[in-house]
């Protein structure tokens, strides 16, 4: 392994962690911005509870 090859996998794993930190900041704003609505509109319990799922599945990944 060449010192291009280690750069490119270098390169390769910046831009993997760029793609995963606006991945994360986007579905954050996004469970943010749903709670808020299913709060104004006094949501049903069904979707209160897939909301839950996809705030946990947010917060966990």
């Amino acid at each position: 392994m060449n010192e291009f090859e280690i750069y490119q996998i270098y390169n390769l794993n910046f831009i993997n962690n760029a793609i995963y930190t606006v991945a994360e900041v986007l579905m954050t704003s996004v469970a943010f911005y749903l709670i808020r609505r299913s709060k104004e509109l006094n949501a049903l319990t069904y979707a209160k509870v897939v909301l839950s799922i996809f705030c946990l599945c947010a917060m966990f990944f």
